[in-house]
């Protein structure tokens, strides 16, 4: 077990012993303790998956065979056959395939070539093995990943699929591509967008002389300055070297990667129970008077919020939608427009089936980044609409029965969840093919990469599925004439706009839907927040009248269990170099 999830375990374990009094009559108080347990486990069961990535023959599978010391991962396999492969320790040896409905089949180790023969079965395998170093690196898993030009459903299957469950990132381009192609480059802004770090290899060293290896890392550390604004130490990689993978990974930090995790969660839970405990003195010795009327405000408050949620929801399309989608399309058209040369080219050297592939990179980078941007901005002023329309609920000012800044307290906290690029989508990819939406935590939904991914997943499925038929039916004249100019005008001409076109009758709706569940998910965050005080406020005037003689007692409880808690999280959150 890590330092620092021991570390917060045993914090979190110290909180539930300071709440188990004060839980028996705040059903509030109750309620965060089941927060914690959830908490608990999560920090039990988490892993920090490392993907490799880097194009179809780059060297990633002889570099792990080379780190593990044994040829087990097959080599020189077809793209077609591509399955993201994770590397698991266990002291016994077999393969689990894991279809897209989350059954798993179990099979022999020696079965491994032939799972891959139907990786189409599969979206991703397990490898469990007996070798000391998976054990070694734990709670760091490696993940072989897919070649980017692996087919598209494979390869941007296991994109999505561990694009947000990536803790960190290796990546490998080839000496024989000279410099990092446009291809890896949008795939590093991705990792970037999504605050994942990456290390660096330049793999088939050996087949370039020395000075060559050297002017193509200079090359590759100039692009990643320019264009990351990253420095990165670039390994020059030959054959039999998984040292030097061993090298990286014990770089990584595990312990750093953690507390990025967990640390504003557990801060954000410490903050909610003082702030819970501050509500139950302040009721405890208010008159019954003040108490009735803080519950009316309170009540009044969540009215608003329901108003004002159902009025965002009606006007979400026009105010909203319609203008966004105009600008994600017009993004993705000019980020094609713009690398005409590029598609071009992958054209007229690959064919239909390259320029797909690259035409659909393009679309999902374009997709991702602009649906990023405005789901966050969308966010954040749907947050403000609820806070203008509660701030003149007169509670919401009164320090007795809720905290001092409390409305910009639940603002900013949602704003972080809403921009935490940790939260897990697998609920939401779940959520979105069951279609069954009321138990999704709007932690998970209202983070600005899960909205992102709800939104481009089903609408990418579908490019995925109309670019072949596109591309067949405007090239059928190209095939005859094969000139660099009349392929340009094609895609300018034809393709583009008929992408663009695709895109306005398939984006709409799933783009609108999503807006409604923000819009529905934030304003619970409110409702939420404002229901628990009240709750609280309720039952503990209910005890006051009823136990008078105990309140005294009751809140030198509450005082007690505050102040202990502050000094648990000055010792375990914001000493020895926490955020």
């Amino acid at each position: 077990m890590l330092i620092m999830q021991k570390k917060y375990l045993d914090y979190l374990t110290e909180l539930n012993k300071e709440l188990v009094e004060l839980k028996k009559s705040d059903d509030s108080i109750q309620n965060i303790c089941n927060e914690i347990d959830g908490l608990k486990k999560e920090i039990i069961e988490i892993e920090l998956l490392v993907p490799i990535i880097g194009a179809f023959s780059s060297g990633k599978t002889s570099l792990i065979n080379s780190f593990l010391n044994e040829g087990l991962l097959p080599v020189g396999i077809t793209p077609e056959t591509s399955l993201a492969t994770e590397l698991r320790y266990s002291s016994r040896r077999y393969i689990q395939g894991v279809d897209e409905n989350n059954s798993v089949n179990e099979f022999d180790v020696s079965d491994i070539e032939s799972i891959k023969d139907h990786a189409e079965k599969y979206k991703l395998i397990r490898v469990y093995l007996d070798i000391p170093l998976l054990k070694e690196i734990e709670p760091l898993i490696l993940v072989d990943m897919p070649g980017f030009d692996s087919p598209l459903d494979l390869h941007n299957q296991a994109i999505f699929n561990y694009i947000n469950k990536g803790s960190h990132y290796i990546v490998l381009t080839s000496i024989e591509d000279g410099s990092i192609t446009k291809s890896m480059l949008r795939q590093l802004i991705e990792i970037q967008e999504f605050e994942r770090d990456f290390s660096f290899f330049l793999s088939k060293s050996n087949l370039r002389a020395d000075s060559e290896v050297e002017e193509v890392k200079e090359k590759i550390e100039e692009q990643l300055s320019l264009d990351l604004d990253a420095s990165k130490n670039i390994r020059a990689l030959g054959l039999n070297q998984g040292s030097l993978l061993k090298e990286v990974i014990d770089e990584i930090e595990p312990e750093r990667l953690f507390e990025k995790l967990f640390f504003c969660k557990i801060k954000e839970l410490t903050f909610r129970i003082l702030g819970l405990f501050n509500t139950a003195v302040s009721v405890l010795t208010k008159t019954k008077t003040e108490n009735e009327a803080s519950i009316n405000e309170l009540k009044l408050g969540i009215e608003r919020i329901i108003k004002k949620r159902d009025e965002l929801i009606d006007e979400a399309q026009n105010k909203y939608s319609n203008n966004n989608v105009d600008i994600i399309i017009n993004r993705v058209g000019k980020a094609l427009s713009g690398s005409i040369d590029e598609l071009t080219q992958s054209y007229l050297h690959g064919g239909t089936e390259a320029l797909s592939q690259n035409m659909t990179d393009l679309i999902k980078f374009a997709l991702v980044s602009e649906i990023k941007e405005l789901m966050s901005n969308i966010g954040n002023k749907v947050i403000d609409d609820f806070a203008a329309e509660i701030t003149n609920v007169s509670v919401l000012n009164v320090a007795y029965t809720m905290d001092e800044d409390l409305l910009k307290k639940i603002s900013d906290s949602t704003k972080g969840i809403l921009s935490s690029a940790s939260s897990s989508l697998s609920g939401i990819v779940e959520q979105r093919k069951s279609n069954v939406g009321a138990n999704v935590s709007y932690k998970a939904i209202t983070s600005v990469l899960a909205a992102t991914t709800t939104v481009v997943m089903p609408v990418f499925e579908l490019i995925i599925v109309f670019l072949p038929e596109i591309l067949s039916g405007f090239f059928d004249m190209i095939n005859q004439k094969k000139k660099e100019e009349a392929v340009r005008q094609q895609i300018m001409t034809g393709t583009i706009p008929q992408i663009k076109g695709q895109l306005r009758n398939e984006l709409p709706p799933v783009f609108n839907e999503q807006i409604k569940v923000l819009i529905n998910e934030i304003s619970n965050s409110f409702e939420k927040e404002m229901e628990v005080k009240k709750q609280q406020v309720t039952e503990l005037e209910a005890l006051r009248e009823c136990k008078i003689k105990e309140i005294e007692e009751k809140i030198k409880t509450y005082d007690r269990a505050n102040e202990q808690i502050k000094m648990l999280a000055t010792e375990t959150l914001f000493q020895g170099g926490n955020q």
